[in-house]
């Protein structure tokens, strides 16, 4: 099931939102430049690129966890909902955790980590985020990206983390996508084309500029962008939970804290209620058992689907090669 799941993020998802994403560099080396895009078509294409590169490699991930438990290996989880993230630091919580969490055991932690000076915190956080800039990379766009989070990283903790942290979640949450969105255009774009698609962003070229994809083929991409801000968001563990949780005749269980992971989330659910909840009625039971067929039988679908796309497509990209 993990690896099927994974497997439909890379090829349904991430594929379908790299052909948004890679349309605009499309234009670029046929030497139109950006002068031509429009700005809504700069903007969906930025965050077509955000939702590929999660997609991409977080369904790389669930493929390697699948196969893992297929041979009796538990792997730890790499991602855990980053893009539902209430700040900077939580976000580096949940992306990529196999790599924040070597950064701090063999970089930041032999440097002094945190229990030093606050010129010396400085200094340690700017040299783990340069290198985990060149880490990706040697080019200057690497190293700006991690040069652009230690500067947040930075600031959170020294100007305005406190006053975030009271600030209501859906603004918080507003901010770190915000971050997060441009923070993947300082990755994505070269330095010698940023400051053009920085212009396009914010309208300099006009609003349709001089192609017509945005008219005749983004609206296309809609149901898939639906689909992958829904997939962004622990919706399905946290249904399946309060389902399994009426089934066994109790109420939701309030189990919110943030930075656990949706699989866990559900098991405490399920642990308070086998002690506070009423055995479940054998037509709970039943709603149960049909829920679950039916995500069997979806699974199965999605991975035709999955299959049938690769084998009638051609475009299938790999964009590690790049880092």
């Amino acid at each position: 099931s993990r690896f099927v799941v994974g497997l439909g993020k890379k090829i349904i998802i991430a594929n379908n939102m790299a052909i948004l994403a890679d349309q605009i560099f499309t234009w670029s080396e046929m030497g139109i430049e950006f002068y031509n895009v429009p700005v809504a078509m700069a903007w969906l294409g930025m965050i077509a690129y955000t939702l590929q590169i999660y997609f991409d490699f977080s369904g790389y991930s669930d493929m390697a966890i699948g196969l893992g438990l297929m041979f009796g290996f538990k792997f730890e989880e790499n991602f855990n909902y980053p893009y539902a993230a209430t700040s900077v630091v939580d976000f580096w919580r949940r992306w990529h955790i196999s790599l924040t969490s070597w950064f701090r055991e063999y970089v930041y932690f032999p440097l002094g980590g945190s229990r030093v000076s606050t010129g010396r915190w400085v200094f340690n956080t700017a040299v783990v985020w340069a290198i985990t800039g060149l880490w990706h990379g040697a080019a200057w766009h690497y190293i700006a990206w991690g040069v652009y989070y230690g500067v947040l990283l930075i600031c959170e903790k020294l100007l305005w983390g406190r006053a975030l942290a009271k600030l209501p979640a859906p603004l918080r949450h507003l901010y770190t996508v915000v971050a997060f969105v441009f923070g993947w255009l300082v990755f994505w774009v070269p330095e010698a084309q940023m400051w053009e698609y920085l212009q396009a962003l914010f309208g300099v070229f006009g609003l349709t500029g001089g192609s017509t994809m945005w008219e005749l083929t983004a609206w296309e991409y809609w149901p898939v962008l639906v689909v992958c801000i829904a997939a962004s968001t622990p919706v399905v563990p946290w249904a399946w939970g309060r389902i399994r949780t009426w089934a066994e005749g109790g109420q939701p269980s309030p189990v919110t804290a943030e930075g656990r992971t949706a699989h866990i989330k559900t098991i405490e659910a399920r642990e308070l209620c086998s002690t506070q909840c009423q055995p479940a009625s054998a037509s709970r039971a039943r709603a149960v058992a049909l829920v679950e067929t039916l995500a069997d039988l979806a699974l199965l679908a999605l991975l035709v689907v999955s299959i049938a796309s690769v084998l009638t497509g051609t475009y299938n990209p790999f964009i590690y090669f790049q880092f």
